[in-house]
């Protein structure tokens, strides 16, 4: 079963938090060849985070992240009716919460984030990539990528 990730473990891997940037970055490198789930949506709010950011930055930032999502087999999942049906039922979260979480659950899979929200309504389907790290030493990408990844870090998030 794949992983399901949101846009904070994206975000993550450039946290300036080092725990949190290891653990986001594991999970990423753990599951690149089998590959994660994420919805079209959580891409774009990727994608809108760093879009605020300085065109320096940008350019440090996309050359690792377009190599990346080349060669990971990420699975862009769209929304379903079944999904749609299923996050009306959940009252406690915001529309796109419950859309990411119905998700998760309709594709059967763990959903890791940062996201304390959803960290906190202690549902099966919800991970933190902290919490679940076994450890916290830093895996590297293929020279190539890891070479990009190591040059994007002079962009950081202080929160996902």
């Amino acid at each position: 079963m794949k992983p399901f990730i949101d846009h904070t473990i994206f975000l993550g891997m450039h946290s300036a938090d080092e725990k949190t940037r290891i653990a986001c970055k594991n999970l990423i490198i753990n599951n690149f060849t089998e590959g994660v789930c994420m919805t079209l949506e959580e891409v774009g709010k990727c994608d809108d985070v760093v879009w605020q950011r300085e065109r320096a930055e940008q350019d440090h930032y996309y050359p690792f992240m377009d190599v990346l999502h080349t060669d990971m087999k990420i699975q862009r999942v769209p929304y379903t009716a079944t999904v749609m049906n299923n996050a009306i039922t959940n009252d406690l979260l915001s529309p796109q919460q419950r859309l990411l979480l119905a998700m998760a659950k309709e594709c059967k899979c763990v959903l890791f984030t940062l996201d304390a929200q959803l960290l906190h309504i202690g549902s099966p389907f919800v991970l933190s990539p902290i919490e679940s790290a076994s450890e916290y030493v830093e895996k590297k990408f293929s020279n190539t990528l890891e070479q990009l990844y190591e040059n994007s870090l002079l962009v950081r998030f202080f929160a996902t």
